[in-house]
C-alpha cells in the first residue's frame, strides 16, 4: 500500500554505478514524487482554510510544506502557535531552531529575538535576519 511505501522506505545513495549503505526513514516523506507533492500541498491547503478563519489579518505563502506568514508581529506570532499545534497533532515536525523572522524596523527585529518558538521546556528564539531565501524566494518582511 501507500502507507507501507512511506513507513517501509529504503534509501540508497547511488554515486557512479554503486550503491551505498541503506538509510531508513525515521519521519517524513519521500522525496522527488508526486505522492508527496499532492501530500504536502494538501496538508498546507488544510493548514492555511484554518489559518483563514482564525488569523484573518496574517497572511500566508508557502513552498510546499515551507510555510511564511506575514503581518503584524504579535498576530504572525500567534498564528505560528497555532501552526506548531496544528503539525503536531499531525505527526509533522517544526523544527523550531530554523524558524528564520525579520521586521522593517530595528526595534521590530529586537522584539522577535525575544520571543519563544519553541516550548516552555525547550526554549528557542526565532533566527532573526534581514534577508532569507527560501527555495530561491525571498522572505518578506513582518511590518510592526
Amino acid at each position: 500500500s501507500a502507507a507501507d511505501l512511506y513507513t517501509n522506505l529504503i534509501r540508497y545513495v547511488k554515486i557512479h554505478g554503486t550503491y551505498g549503505r541503506p538509510i531508513s526513514g525515521a519521519n517524513g516523506l519521500g522525496q522527488g514524487d508526486s505522492l508527496s507533492m499532492m501530500i504536502a500541498l494538501a496538508f498546507v491547503s488544510i493548514q492555511f482554510n484554518y489559518l483563514d478563519h482564525k488569523h484573518r489579518d496574517v497572511t500566508k505563502g508557502s513552498c510546499l510544506d515551507d510555510r511564511n506568514l506575514r503581518g503584524e508581529h504579535q498576530k504572525v506570532i500567534d498564528a505560528y502557535r497555532d501552526v506548531s499545534k496544528i503539525d503536531a497533532l499531525a505527526g509533522h515536525f517544526t523544527n523550531p531552531a530554523k524558524l528564520a523572522a525579520t521586521a522593517t524596523t530595528a526595534a521590530g527585529r529586537e522584539a522577535l529575538r525575544k520571543e519563544n518558538v519553541g516550548s516552555s521546556d525547550d526554549p528557542q528564539p526565532p533566527r532573526v535576519v534581514l534577508s532569507e531565501n527560501l527555495s530561491a524566494m525571498p522572505l518578506p518582511l513582518i511590518p510592526i
